[in-house]
C-alpha cells in the first residue's frame, strides 16, 4: 500500500486524491520538463498518452517545446480494441489505444507561436475527406485534430466535447459501427434510372 505522501504525488487523472484539473495539467508539464532535463542533447523521448482533455496534450507539447524538444512524430496506436473493456462496453465517445508523441531534444528552445482560433469543423472535414478507406478509428481522427491544432499554434483554442466531436463526424456523412468500434463512411444509394408515370 502506497504511503500518504506517495499518494499525494500521484499523477493519475481521476485517481483517489481527486486533484483539481489544474494540478494534473501543471504536474504533467513538470514531468515532461524533468524528463527532458535529464535527457542529453540530440536524444529522443517518446510519451504514450491518450485523453479527451486537450489541455493535457497542450501541457505535454508546450513543456517539451519550452525544454528544447521538437515534436517529430505523432503515431496513433489503434486497432482491435478487444483488450479495452471500456471501449467494448462503451460507444463512440470512449477512447481506446494510445498516441505516441516522439520528441527530438536539440537542447535549445523551439518556437511555440500561438494563434487565435482554430476551425475544428474544417479540420475534421478535411481529415475525413483525406481518408482513403471507408472506415476510420475515432481515436486516430481525434489525435490528428489535436496535432493539427498544435502545428497551427492554436491548441489553446481547441475546445471540443466528446458529443460535439461525434456530431461533427456524423454531419460529414459517417456513422459509428458499434460492433467493430470504427466510424464508417455512409454511402448514399445510387439511382441508376428513374421510372416516371
Amino acid at each position: 500500500m502506497p504511503s500518504s505522501e506517495a499518494r499525494k504525488s500521484e499523477l493519475i487523472v481521476g485517481g483517489e486524491p481527486d486533484f483539481p484539473e489544474r494540478v494534473y495539467v501543471k504536474r504533467l508539464g513538470d514531468a515532461i520538463r524533468a524528463c527532458l532535463k535529464m535527457l542529453k542533447p540530440n536524444r529522443w523521448l517518446s510519451v504514450v498518452f491518450q485523453h479527451w482533455n486537450v489541455s493535457y496534450f497542450e501541457a505535454i507539447l508546450s513543456a517539451a517545446a519550452e525544454s528544447g524538444a521538437e515534436l517529430r512524430a505523432a503515431v496513433s496506436q489503434v486497432g482491435d480494441p478487444i483488450w479495452s473493456m471500456h471501449k467494448k462496453k462503451g460507444n463512440e465517445s470512449v477512447l481506446a489505444g494510445d498516441l505516441i508523441l516522439t520528441f527530438f531534444s536539440s537542447g535549445g528552445k523551439t518556437r511555440t507561436d500561438r494563434l487565435n482560433g482554430f476551425d475544428v469543423a474544417d479540420a475534421v472535414r478535411e481529415a475525413l475527406c483525406s481518408v482513403e478507406s471507408d472506415s476510420i478509428y475515432g481515436e486516430y481522427l481525434f489525435n490528428q485534430i489535436v496535432i493539427a491544432a498544435w502545428r497551427h499554434g492554436a491548441i489553446g483554442s481547441l475546445d471540443i466535447s466528446k458529443t460535439e466531436f461525434t456530431d461533427l463526424i456524423q454531419r460529414n456523412g459517417w456513422h459509428y459501427d458499434e460492433r467493430n468500434h470504427v466510424w464508417r463512411r455512409r454511402h448514399e444509394p445510387i439511382t441508376l434510372f428513374q421510372v416516371t408515370q
